[in-house]
């Protein structure tokens, strides 16, 4: 996988498995845009599994995520962490 997604030129890549809740396997790829704004597209094996994530890293310890998933479904957050 490694090889694989520095062929590409992504930063991650990731196969991930059905969960328990009926949801399907995806492939996701994410590459930073810049230091501090990742951007990750995800697509499942069904129709309208597609989303597209931003994060945009406002300080060491806040980021705002937004979401678009091919069904028209959206979101945006804040998320904040404390690393110790």
């Amino acid at each position: 996988m490694d090889r694989t997604r520095r062929l590409i030129g992504v930063d991650e890549l990731d196969i991930k498995p059905s969960d328990d809740k009926g949801g399907e396997t995806s492939v996701s790829v994410g590459k930073y845009m810049r230091d501090n704004v990742y951007m990750e597209i995800e697509q499942g094996l069904g129709p309208d599994t597609g989303k597209v994530s931003v994060e945009i890293e406002l300080t060491p310890h806040t980021a705002i995520e937004t979401d678009m998933g091919a069904n028209g479904e959206s979101g945006v957050g804040l998320n904040w962490k404390w690393d110790y």
